[in-house]
Formats: structure tokens, sequence, C-alpha cells
């Protein structure tokens, strides 16, 4: 993922370059392997089940949300766009377990989510300003 954020200009250019030998996108796995590490150090094996499931949950949401809403308009990159009867039953009944899922967890748990999603809306949004200045 950040990879493909770096090279849309989602993120600083220098995540999205690639090894000339290998042609693997040595700088983001070298970010996303020390982002690991520094979690691994800091934290417990509780407190990073946790934090990994309920980010996974949250961007679960966010891909129930997109795909129903992305066949509503017909969208497809390659082929005919999902045209799956249910889907409007299934992506509700997605979100509304992980937001089952997230309630479980502890009001500092949420709390902790909620600012972490506002914080990345906030860079995204600044992000997608700052690529599109440069066209």
């Amino acid at each position: 993922m950040l990879f493909a954020f770096a090279r849309d200009g989602l993120l600083p250019r220098v995540l999205g370059r690639v090894h000339a030998r290998t042609h693997v996108p040595h700088m983001a796995i070298l970010c996303y392997a020390g982002f690991a590490i520094g979690l691994g150090l800091t934290g417990t094996f509780a407190e990073l089940a946790v934090l990994a499931t309920l980010g996974s949950a949250a961007l679960y949401i966010a891909g129930c949300a997109a795909a129903w809403r992305l066949s509503r308009r017909g969208v497809a990159l390659a082929g005919a766009p999902l045209n799956f009867r249910w889907l409007g039953v299934a992506a509700l009944t997605g979100i509304t377990s992980m937001l089952l899922l997230i309630a479980l967890a502890s009001r500092a748990e949420i709390i902790d989510l909620l600012a972490f999603i506002g914080i990345s809306v906030i860079f995204y949004l600044l992000q997608t300003r700052t690529a599109l200045s440069r066209r």
C-alpha cells in the first residue's frame, strides 16, 4: 500500500521507488519493516493484536462501502462492473459486523482508532491537495 500510494502521489515519492536490479519497492519495504519493528518493540502482543484487528476492521468497512458504491455507479477497471445481486446486503452485513467488532473494544482503543482515522484523513487531504497543485 505504501508503494501504491506513493506511486499515485499520495505519499512521498521516495516510497514509490523501485530497485534498479530487483524491481521491488525497496524503500516502501524498508519503511514498513521499520514501522513494524518499532511497533513490535513498544507494545505487548495483546495490544498489537487489538491494533491489527481494529485497523483491519476499519479497512474492511471502507472496502465494503467502496465496493457497493462503485457497483452502483457501474465503475469497473476491466470487464463488466460487478453485478452481484445481493451486494448491498453483503456490504451492509460486512459493515455492521465490523462495527460490532469495533464496539467490543475499550473506550480508549476506540478513541485511538478514531484519532488514527482522523489523522489519516487529514494527511490524505493534504497529500491530494499537494498532488493536485503539482499537476
